[in-house]
C-alpha cells in the first residue's frame, strides 16, 4: 500500500499584540506631586531661600526679607506646591493601614503649620503705637507698609499701596495706580531714595494778606572752590530768613538799608518778646572747618534746628608737628588732630559739649568739589571737627550774643516793595560798616577772605514754599542722611491738563486739580484698632549707682468698643494681652502689647507693639501634631506578625 504522510498539523497563529492604553494626563500629574523627587526639590528651595531671608533681615531688616522672601509671590507658590506634594503624597498610601500613622501625621502637621501662618499673614495685624501720658486712649496703628493716600475735599478718601523694594517706578515704566474720585488718572513716575527739603518762595500779588520780601543769595569762594546759593525770605523764622555759616551771617530784611529797624513790640500782656539773640534751641550739632593758613577764619554749619557751639578753632601745623587749639569761653583745650582723630573729647567738665576731630588734610585741597590731601607734606593743612551736646539755656544766649559782636561779619540785606536791593555789610577787618544798593547778579567782596556776595533773584512779595529735589552724587554718610526723607514723584492727569509733583514721606502735598484740589500723602499704613491704649505711667529702673536704665515700664489702660477695659503693664519679656485668659490667647484673638522703645528725653512717651496672630493656634497644633508623627517614625517600631499572634 502506497504510504500515506500524514496532514500537518495546524499551527497555532500569534495573538496580536494588544493596544497601549492611551495615556491618562491626570495620573501622570498625580505621580509628579507624589514623586520624592520634588519634595526634596521643594524642601532644598525652601532652605536656601530661609537661608537668604535670614541674611537679608541681618544685613537690612525684616521689611526686605519680607518682600524678597517672605512676603513674595514666588514663595507662597513654592508653599502651595509644597502642600500639594504632601497631600498627593499622604494619598499616595490608600488604603491607609495602622504603619501609615506617623507618616500621615508628618504630612498633615506640616500643612497646618503652613496654613496657620498663611491665616496669620493675611489676616493678622502688626505694627507699633506711640503714647504720650495725659492724653486720650489711641486707637491707631502704625503698619510697616507704604501707601500713597489721596483726598478731595467732599470725597471718600482713596488709598494704594506702593512698596519700592525690589522694584521702582521710572518715567519709561511708571506705576499706573488707578483714577481719582473727579476723574484723574495717577501715576507714580519716580522714586527717590533721598530728597533734600529747600526753600522755594512763591511770588504773590496784593490780594495775599501776609507777604514778606525773598531774595536768592549767593557767596563764592575761589580759594576753596565753593558756592552757596539758598533762598531767603525776610519773615520772622531765622531758619528762613538767615544763613549761618559761623565764619559770616547773611540776614534777608524788609524795606532799605536807610530805613531805622523798630523798636520790639510789647505783646498782649504787657512782657517785652525776647531778644533777637536768644536761641530757639539749645542743641548744638556744629562741623567747623580751619585751616593753618588763615587763623583768623573759621567756617562753620549747624545742622537744621540747631545753633553754633561758639568754639573757637586754631590749628597749627608745619614739619616739626601739629597742634589744635579749641577756645570756648575763655578755656583753652589742645588736641592732636592726627593721634585724637574719631575720638569724643568733653570741652571742659559740665560744659555740655563733646568734640570729635572728623577729618585732617596735611596738603588741602578740593578735587571735583570733594576734599582731599595732595600729598603729606604738610604745605596747606586743613582740619574738619564736629561739636555736638546741649547747653543750658542761659549759657546758649550768651553763646549767641558772642556769634555776632558788634565788627563782626555780617551782610544784612534789604529788599525794599519796588525790588531794589541795598546791603549794609560788616566785616571784623573793617570798623565802619559799608552801605550800598546791589544789582541783580553782580557780586561785591565781602571782605571775609575771598568770599563774594550777590543776590541772584529778587520776589518783593511772596510766601514760604518747600521744595524738594531729588539729591545726586555719592550717596550721603549715615550721619547725613537725617537731613533726607524719601519721596514719590506723582502725575495726575486728565485730557490736556496735568499735574506732577514730588511728594516726600510724611509730608502733604496739594496739586491745583479741578473742581478741587487733591491732597497727596506718602507715609505708612495707619490701620484703625477695635481697641483704645493709653498711658498711664512710664516708669525707668536706673543701675545702682548710675544713670544708665537698667530696665523701663508702661502702664496701660485699654478699652473696647463693648465698654471693657483693663489695666495692665508691658516690659521686656513680659507683654501685656487684652483680652487676658487661656481661651482668647489660644484660639489667637487676643492682641498682644510689648514695650517697643522710649524717649530718654521725655519720660511721659512710650512706644509698643502690638501683635494679633489668627493663625497662632493653627501653627502650635501643627507643630504638636508634626513632633507626634516624627516620634512614631522614628521610634515605635512595627510589631511583627509573629510576635503579634503569640
Amino acid at each position: 500500500m502506497p504510504s500515506v504522510s500524514p496532514a500537518p498539523e495546524p499551527t497555532a497563529s500569534a495573538a496580536p499584540p494588544r493596544p497601549k492604553p492611551a495615556p491618562n494626563p491626570l495620573k501622570a500629574i498625580y505621580r509628579f506631586f507624589c514623586s520624592v523627587k520634588l519634595a526634596v526639590v521643594l524642601l532644598a528651595v525652601l532652605i536656601v531661600a530661609c537661608a537668604v531671608g535670614t541674611v537679608y533681615e541681618s544685613s537690612f531688616d525684616a521689611k526686605v526679607a519680607r518682600a524678597y522672601v517672605y512676603n513674595a509671590r514666588w514663595f507662597d507658590a513654592w508653599l502651595l506646591v509644597l502642600c500639594l506634594n504632601l497631600a498627593c503624597s499622604a494619598f499616595s498610601r490608600w488604603p491607609w493601614q495602622k504603619r501609615h500613622t506617623g507618616f500621615l501625621l508628618t504630612h498633615l502637621g506640616i500643612i497646618v503649620i503652613i496654613a496657620g501662618a498663611y491665616i496669620g499673614r493675611t489676616w493678622g495685624i502688626e505694627g507699633t503705637m506711640t503714647l504720650f501720658k495725659g492724653r486720650p486712649p489711641n486707637n491707631m496703628l502704625v503698619v510697616d507698609e507704604k501707601i500713597l493716600h489721596v483726598q478731595q475735599d467732599g470725597a471718600p478718601s482713596l488709598a494704594w499701596p506702593v512698596e519700592v523694594i525690589g522694584r521702582q517706578p521710572t518715567r519709561q515704566s511708571p506705576w499706573r495706580l488707578g483714577k481719582t474720585v473727579d476723574g484723574y488718572s495717577l501715576e507714580i513716575v519716580e522714586y527717590a531714595q533721598y530728597l533734600a527739603a529747600g526753600l522755594e518762595p512763591k511770588a504773590v500779588d496784593a490780594s495775599t494778606a501776609t507777604a514778606y520780601p525773598a531774595a536768592k543769595v549767593k557767596l563764592h569762594s575761589t580759594r576753596l572752590n565753593q558756592t552757596i546759593e539758598r533762598w531767603l525770605l525776610a519773615d520772622n523764622s531765622p531758619e528762613n530768613n538767615a544763613l549761618n555759616l559761623g565764619l559770616a551771617a547773611v540776614k534777608l530784611r524788609p524795606a532799605s538799608a536807610e530805613s531805622a529797624a523798630p523798636a520790639p513790640t510789647p505783646v498782649a500782656d504787657g512782657t517785652k518778646p525776647p531778644a533777637a539773640g536768644t536761641p530757639a534751641s539749645t542743641k548744638v550739632d556744629e562741623a567747623i572747618m580751619v585751616f593753618a593758613q588763615r587763623p583768623g577764619d573759621q567756617v562753620s554749619q549747624p545742622a537744621p534746628g540747631t545753633i553754633a557751639s561758639g568754639a573757637k578753632l586754631k590749628l597749627a601745623a608745619d614739619m616739626n608737628g601739629r597742634s589744635l587749639q579749641v577756645t570756648w569761653r575763655g578755656a583753652t583745650f589742645e588736641f592732636d588732630p592726627v593721634a585724637e582723630k574719631g575720638k569724643d573729647e568733653e570741652l571742659g567738665s559740665g560744659s555740655g559739649l563733646k568734640l570729635r576731630i572728623e577729618e585732617y588734610w596735611p596738603d588741602f585741597e578740593l578735587v571735583d568739589g570733594k576734599p582731599r590731601s595732595k600729598s603729606e607734606t604738610p604745605s596747606n593743612p586743613a582740619v574738619l571737627v564736629r561739636v555736638v551736646g546741649q547747653l543750658e539755656n542761659a549759657v546758649a544766649a550768651a553763646v549767641a550774643e558772642e556769634a555776632t559782636p558788634a565788627g563782626g561779619n555780617e551782610a544784612l540785606v534789604f529788599v525794599a516793595p519796588d525790588g531794589k536791593v541795598t546791603y549794609e555789610l560788616r566785616s571784623s577787618s573793617s570798623p565802619a560798616p559799608l552801605k550800598g544798593f546791589l544789582e541783580i547778579g553782580k557780586a561785591i567782596n565781602t571782605g571775609w577772605a575771598d568770599w563774594q556776595l550777590s543776590v541772584e533773584q529778587v520776589l518783593p512779595r511772596a510766601v514760604e514754599f518747600t521744595q524738594f529735589t531729588p539729591h545726586t552724587g555719592k550717596k550721603p554718610s549715615k550721619r547725613e542722611q537725617g537731613k533726607f526723607t524719601e519721596g514719590l514723584r506723582v502725575r495726575l492727569s486728565k485730557g490736556d491738563e496735568s499735574h506732577e509733583e514730588w511728594v516726600p514721606g510724611g509730608w502733604r502735598v496739594s496739586l491745583p486739580t479741578k473742581p478741587k484740589s487733591t491732597l497727596l500723602t506718602y507715609g505708612f499704613r495707619l490701620h484703625p484698632m477695635p481697641i483704645g491704649l493709653e498711658l498711664t505711667n512710664f516708669e525707668v529702673e536706673r543701675n545702682e549707682g548710675s544713670d544708665s536704665p537698667a530696665g523701663f515700664r508702661s502702664t496701660l489702660k485699654v478699652t473696647d468698643r463693648e465698654g471693657g477695659s483693663a489695666t495692665g503693664y508691658a516690659f521686656m519679656n513680659n507683654p501685656m494681652n487684652y483680652p487676658a485668659g487661656i481661651g482668647p490667647a489660644f484660639t489667637g484673638l487676643t492682641f498682644k502689647i510689648s514695650q517697643a522703645s522710649w524717649n530718654p528725653e521725655n519720660l511721659s512717651q512710650s512706644s509698643v507693639q502690638i501683635l494679633r496672630d489668627p493663625g497662632w493656634s493653627l501653627k502650635w497644633i501643627g507643630s504638636l501634631i508634626l513632633c507626634i508623627g516624627i516620634f512614631m517614625l522614628f521610634y515605635l517600631k512595627p510589631v511583627p506578625n509573629a510576635v503579634q499572634g503569640k
